[in-house]
């Protein structure tokens, strides 16, 4: 059993960690280089047909701006008025209803709906519009906003591949801190 000295001699200590911490986060930023930036428009109408060539050719699109193994951060955001109090409610009831794994709820309204990071943007953008994996966390768009009208946008920056990843994580938690995103959870650290 540790004793109290040093468990306080341990919580003492955490500045000091955190400050260390910090510094090698900083010094990752550096890493941090975008190699190019850009946002997509979604058609609400997307999320009734999986086959169609307009998701086809927008899921291409954003695999071109984005090659595999890249470092993104994207976010996803509601266009133009809408009752955000509405979306809040069919994503919860489309949860409900569903056997497929969702975000988690923030509990919050935001036209910001999610803020991530992934390394297969198109596969990622896939699963948000639930097209995807039944048991991936993603947004599962189509079960629940098929019917809401909504216009999407999806704005996204590649990193250099030289990136760090602590680096990264930091990006993703700036962005999602200054989003405060409907959906999703602040980044795994």
């Amino acid at each position: 059993m540790r004793q109290a000295g040093a468990r306080d001699e341990t919580f003492s200590r955490l500045p000091v960690l955190a400050c260390e911490m910090l510094d090698r986060a900083r010094e990752g930023l550096d890493t941090c280089t975008i190699a190019g930036s850009r946002e997509f428009a979604i058609d609400g109408a997307l999320l009734r047909n999986p086959s169609s060539e307009q998701l086809a050719a927008l899921l291409q699109s954003v695999g071109s701006f984005s090659p595999r193994d890249a470092k993104a951060i994207y976010f996803l955001l509601v266009q133009g008025p809408v009752d955000l109090s509405r979306c809040q409610q069919a994503f919860r009831e489309g949860k409900e209803a569903s056997d497929r794994y969702f975000s988690r709820d923030m509990d919050r309204l935001s036209p910001c709906l999610y803020v991530g990071a992934s390394a297969n943007l198109e596969r990622r953008l896939k699963e948000h519009l639930g097209f995807g994996a039944q048991k991936t966390y993603a947004l599962q768009l189509s079960h629940w906003a098929a019917d809401l009208g909504l216009n999407l946008s999806m704005g996204c920056a590649v990193y250099s591949r030289g990136a760090q990843p602590d680096a990264m994580q930091t990006l993703e938690d700036a962005l999602w801190n200054e989003m405060q995103p409907m959906f999703g959870r602040r980044g795994a650290r």
